[in-house]
Protein backbone atom coordinates (compact mmCIF):
# COMPACT_ATOMS: atom_id res chain seq x y z
CA UNK A 1 0.00 0.00 0.00
CA UNK A 2 2.67 1.98 1.17
CA UNK A 3 4.72 2.59 -2.18
CA UNK A 4 8.65 4.47 -2.37
CA UNK A 5 8.40 7.12 -4.40
CA UNK A 6 11.92 6.97 -6.44
CA UNK A 7 13.68 10.51 -6.66
CA UNK A 8 15.70 11.11 -8.92
CA UNK A 9 19.15 12.97 -8.04
CA UNK A 10 20.10 15.53 -10.37
CA UNK A 11 23.58 15.87 -10.02
CA UNK A 12 24.72 19.35 -11.03
CA UNK A 13 28.57 19.95 -10.90
CA UNK A 14 28.75 23.64 -9.41
CA UNK A 15 32.03 24.99 -9.69
CA UNK A 16 33.12 27.08 -6.99
CA UNK A 17 35.39 29.89 -8.93
CA UNK A 18 38.40 30.80 -6.83
CA UNK A 19 39.18 34.62 -7.33
CA UNK A 20 41.00 37.36 -4.38
CA UNK A 21 38.76 39.04 -2.38
CA UNK A 22 36.96 42.57 -4.57
CA UNK A 23 36.36 45.14 -2.28
CA UNK A 24 32.76 45.09 -1.79
CA UNK A 25 34.10 41.84 0.13
CA UNK A 26 36.84 43.82 1.84
CA UNK A 27 34.16 46.71 2.76
CA UNK A 28 32.06 44.00 4.25
CA UNK A 29 34.85 42.51 5.79
CA UNK A 30 35.76 46.27 7.54
CA UNK A 31 31.72 46.86 8.44
CA UNK A 32 31.66 49.55 6.05
CA UNK A 33 34.72 51.53 7.78
CA UNK A 34 34.54 55.13 6.85
CA UNK A 35 38.61 55.25 6.59
CA UNK A 36 38.25 52.51 4.13
CA UNK A 37 39.45 53.87 0.41
CA UNK A 38 38.78 52.27 -2.82
CA UNK A 39 40.34 54.25 -6.27
CA UNK A 40 39.67 52.77 -9.33
CA UNK A 41 41.93 53.28 -12.10
CA UNK A 42 40.85 52.72 -15.81
CA UNK A 43 44.43 52.04 -17.50
CA UNK A 44 43.43 51.08 -21.32
CA UNK A 45 40.08 50.24 -20.67
CA UNK A 46 41.14 47.84 -17.72
CA UNK A 47 39.82 48.58 -14.07
CA UNK A 48 42.35 48.46 -11.09
CA UNK A 49 40.98 49.02 -7.70
CA UNK A 50 43.40 50.40 -5.15
CA UNK A 51 42.02 49.66 -1.68
CA UNK A 52 43.59 51.15 1.44
CA UNK A 53 43.07 52.30 5.07
CA UNK A 54 43.69 55.92 5.28
CA UNK A 55 45.09 56.70 8.40
CA UNK A 56 47.60 53.54 7.71
CA UNK A 57 49.34 54.36 4.50
CA UNK A 58 51.81 56.75 3.25
CA UNK A 59 50.29 59.36 0.49
CA UNK A 60 53.46 60.03 -0.87
CA UNK A 61 54.59 56.56 -1.19
CA UNK A 62 51.11 55.17 -2.93
CA UNK A 63 51.15 57.97 -5.08
CA UNK A 64 54.79 58.20 -6.52
CA UNK A 65 55.69 54.67 -6.11
CA UNK A 66 52.27 52.91 -7.36
CA UNK A 67 49.83 55.28 -8.35
CA UNK A 68 52.06 56.79 -11.13
CA UNK A 69 53.65 53.45 -12.08
CA UNK A 70 50.16 51.94 -12.98
CA UNK A 71 49.50 54.37 -15.08
CA UNK A 72 52.58 54.15 -17.35
CA UNK A 73 51.51 50.56 -18.02
CA UNK A 74 50.42 49.05 -21.43
CA UNK A 75 47.37 46.46 -20.76
CA UNK A 76 49.83 43.39 -21.65
CA UNK A 77 51.74 44.48 -18.93
CA UNK A 78 48.57 44.75 -15.97
CA UNK A 79 49.32 41.36 -14.76
CA UNK A 80 49.77 40.34 -11.02
CA UNK A 81 52.54 37.83 -11.94
CA UNK A 82 54.65 40.86 -13.55
CA UNK A 83 53.60 43.41 -11.62
CA UNK A 84 55.04 41.40 -8.24
CA UNK A 85 58.59 41.54 -10.15
CA UNK A 86 58.77 45.02 -11.06
CA UNK A 87 56.47 47.51 -8.82
CA UNK A 88 59.51 49.65 -7.68
CA UNK A 89 58.53 48.46 -3.71
CA UNK A 90 60.32 46.10 -1.76
CA UNK A 91 57.54 44.32 -0.10
CA UNK A 92 55.23 42.88 -2.69
CA UNK A 93 53.42 40.00 -1.99
CA UNK A 94 50.10 38.19 -3.59
CA UNK A 95 46.90 38.15 -1.99
CA UNK A 96 45.59 34.75 -1.28
CA UNK A 97 42.57 35.19 0.97
CA UNK A 98 40.19 37.71 2.39
CA UNK A 99 42.03 37.20 6.02
CA UNK A 100 45.04 37.97 4.75
CA UNK A 101 44.25 41.12 2.78
CA UNK A 102 42.31 42.64 5.92
CA UNK A 103 44.90 41.60 8.03
CA UNK A 104 47.97 43.28 5.64
CA UNK A 105 45.26 46.71 4.45
CA UNK A 106 45.11 46.62 8.84
CA UNK A 107 49.27 47.25 8.87
CA UNK A 108 49.35 49.76 6.53
CA UNK A 109 49.28 47.86 3.08
CA UNK A 110 47.72 48.48 -0.14
CA UNK A 111 45.24 46.14 -1.86
CA UNK A 112 45.87 46.42 -5.75
CA UNK A 113 42.73 44.86 -7.26
CA UNK A 114 42.77 43.61 -11.08
CA UNK A 115 39.59 43.00 -12.25
CA UNK A 116 39.93 41.46 -15.67
CA UNK A 117 42.66 38.34 -13.73
CA UNK A 118 39.89 38.25 -10.56
CA UNK A 119 43.80 38.57 -8.91
CA UNK A 120 45.19 41.33 -6.53
CA UNK A 121 48.43 41.89 -4.55
CA UNK A 122 49.54 43.43 -1.70
CA UNK A 123 52.14 46.21 -1.65
CA UNK A 124 53.70 47.84 1.69
CA UNK A 125 52.95 51.11 1.87
CA UNK A 126 52.31 51.93 5.69
CA UNK A 127 52.93 54.89 7.47
CA UNK A 128 54.82 55.11 10.43
CA UNK A 129 53.42 56.06 13.77
CA UNK A 130 54.88 59.47 14.91
CA UNK A 131 54.24 58.25 18.61
CA UNK A 132 53.45 55.15 21.54
CA UNK A 133 50.47 55.72 23.33
CA UNK A 134 51.75 57.84 26.41
CA UNK A 135 50.45 58.93 29.98
CA UNK A 136 49.27 62.29 29.92
CA UNK A 137 51.94 64.73 31.43
CA UNK A 138 49.29 67.26 32.24
CA UNK A 139 46.30 65.75 33.53
CA UNK A 140 45.99 63.61 37.07
CA UNK A 141 43.41 60.57 36.58
CA UNK A 142 43.12 58.82 39.38
CA UNK A 143 40.62 56.01 37.71
CA UNK A 144 40.69 55.18 33.98
CA UNK A 145 43.03 54.83 31.61
CA UNK A 146 45.89 56.53 31.40
CA UNK A 147 46.43 57.66 27.63
CA UNK A 148 46.63 60.92 25.87
CA UNK A 149 45.24 61.34 22.73
CA UNK A 150 46.91 65.25 21.66
CA UNK A 151 47.30 64.72 18.12
CA UNK A 152 45.27 65.35 15.01
CA UNK A 153 42.31 63.18 14.61
CA UNK A 154 44.09 60.88 11.89
CA UNK A 155 46.76 60.54 13.70
CA UNK A 156 44.49 59.64 16.83
CA UNK A 157 43.04 57.06 14.50
CA UNK A 158 46.04 55.29 13.21
CA UNK A 159 47.36 55.04 16.98
CA UNK A 160 44.40 53.10 17.73
CA UNK A 161 43.71 50.93 14.48
CA UNK A 162 47.81 49.93 15.06
CA UNK A 163 47.72 48.90 18.54
CA UNK A 164 43.57 47.08 18.29
CA UNK A 165 44.22 44.76 15.32
CA UNK A 166 40.57 44.95 14.39
CA UNK A 167 38.72 45.17 10.93
CA UNK A 168 35.31 45.64 13.63
CA UNK A 169 36.91 49.60 15.03
CA UNK A 170 35.12 52.17 13.36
Amino acid sequence: MFFKQRRTRRTERIEKTVHDPTYSEVKKAFNDSPDLICREMNVDDQVIEIIYMKNLTKNEVLNAYVIQYLGQLNKEQLTVSYLLNTIPINEVMRSESLEKVVSLLIHGFVYIYIAAERKGLLVNCSAAIERPLEKPEIESIVYGPKIAFTESISTNIKIIRHNVNDPHVK
